[in-house]
């Protein structure tokens, strides 16, 4: 009996059915087209329909398994072992092949770039003006001009000047000269020092009388006001050494203030905030070669030496 012939006799609507669907929280599933592996046909790809009796997908189906990356280690193994040996190959003949490929990577290294040194010092041509790698691009007649000098002091600049095998030649020579001119510097820098410690030296002293003194270098601290600390340096004029640039180079090595100034029995000082004595022992022998055994430190009325 339909539910309109139940109306008429009743009257009333039939109650409700409840369709089996509703009886689950989970929805009713659909029937999705499912589809076999696409099949390689010449130059394209066909997608073919499954058979009638394959069985049909759902929403209830699990999503495919994705495969795991294969391990590391037994990738490696078959690299280094000769896994590019061809079809078929057993790899056996590879060994050798894969080792070099494996530990070729690994022995060349880098290379470092020189860190500038500050600060920087930039030449310039004497006939324009300009760094020399800029003088080619001068008018022809200014940089005819320019070429005399640029291959007596930078050849590489300019190698269409020289005959073959000249420039290499020139190259070798300069190459000597710099070394020379490194050495004979490094010889008067030694003897500048020689010459500053043979004997005594004669230091004014307050009220105009002159005193002679060894040369050395004293480093003490001092209180100041409000318990501030100070390092005082007495001595490096003595090394002939500017006062001047001994206070700069402590204001950029110790991010602190410095200055020059005169002591109680008129000796010219270098005053530094803080408490730096054995920073400043370290920075006066690396920076100006002052021999260990002549710089001293004030501790406690105590005058020791700075490297014992």
């Amino acid at each position: 009996m339909d539910q309109r012939t139940c109306k008429q006799q009743t009257g009333a609507h039939p109650p409700p059915q409840r369709s089996s669907a509703f009886s689950s929280t989970r929805p009713p599933s659909r029937a999705l087209p499912s589809l076999v592996p696409a099949q390689k046909t010449g130059s394209s790809m066909a997608a073919v329909s499954a058979p009638a009796d394959a069985p049909a997908a759902t929403e209830d189906a699990a999503w495919p398994t994705l495969p795991s990356a294969p391990d590391a280690t037994a990738a490696g193994a078959a690299s280094a072992g000769g896994g590019g040996g061809g079809d078929g190959g057993d790899g056996g003949d590879a060994p050798a092949g894969g080792d070099a490929a494996v530990g070729s990577g690994c022995t060349d290294a880098a290379p470092v770039a020189e860190a500038p040194s500050y600060p920087l010092t930039v030449e310039y041509c004497p006939m324009c003006g300009l760094p020399p790698e800029y003088c080619r691009f001068n008018s022809n007649s200014v940089f005819a001009k320019c070429k005399p000098w640029l291959k007596e002091a930078h050849p590489t600049l300019v190698p269409e000047l020289f005959e073959e095998g000249e420039l290499e030649t020139k190259l070798a020579a300069m190459a000597v000269d710099a070394e020379a001119a490194t050495a004979s510097a490094n010889a008067a820098a030694d003897a500048a020092v020689a010459s500053s410690l043979t004997g005594p030296k004669l230091v004014k002293r307050a009220g105009g009388r002159s005193t002679r003194v060894n040369p050395e270098i004293v480093i003490h601290t001092d209180q100041r006001k409000g318990r501030k600390q100070v390092t005082i340096v007495m001595g490096l004029d003595l090394f002939d050494i500017k006062l001047a640039d001994a206070a700069r180079a402590c204001k950029k090595a110790f991010a602190s203030g410095a200055t020059v100034a005169k002591s109680a029995d008129n000796r010219d000082t270098v005053e530094i905030q803080g408490t730096r004595a054995h920073e400043f022992a370290d920075l006066v022998r690396a920076k100006y070669k002052v021999p260990a055994e002549l710089i001293f430190i004030v501790e406690a009325k105590t005058k020791k030496r700075a490297f014992p």
